[in-house]
């Protein structure tokens, strides 16, 4: 997704503005038109994949918290170890894009 911002100065350098998470913005001045776009896309990039990474951790961790909560499920008696194997699936699946 694009949210930079290109505008030339009155000094006739060129100023990239990039929005960041949490509504923050940065910038950077460079001297030509393409170096800004480049330095934006770059931080966009790099936004981006802070991004993806995030999300996949999170996405991990909620994972691992509700295979722990089954696991306790079975300690208990309420859910044996062959439906505890075909979750594992469903959430492995799910973590590619998969449904099973």
């Amino acid at each position: 997704m694009t949210v930079a911002a290109l505008r030339q100065l009155p000094s006739g350098n060129w100023q990239a503005s990039v929005l960041l998470d949490g509504g923050s913005r940065t910038t950077s001045t460079h001297r030509t038109p393409e170096a800004a776009a480049n330095w934006a896309a770059r931080t966009e990039a790099e936004r981006d994949a802070r991004r993806a990474a995030k999300a996949a951790s999170s996405q991990k961790e909620r994972g691992d918290i509700v295979l722990a909560e089954l696991s306790d499920l079975i300690q208990n008696g309420w859910l044996d170890a062959a439906q505890l194997r075909r979750l594992r699936r469903l959430v492995a699946g799910s973590s590619r894009g998969q449904t099973t």
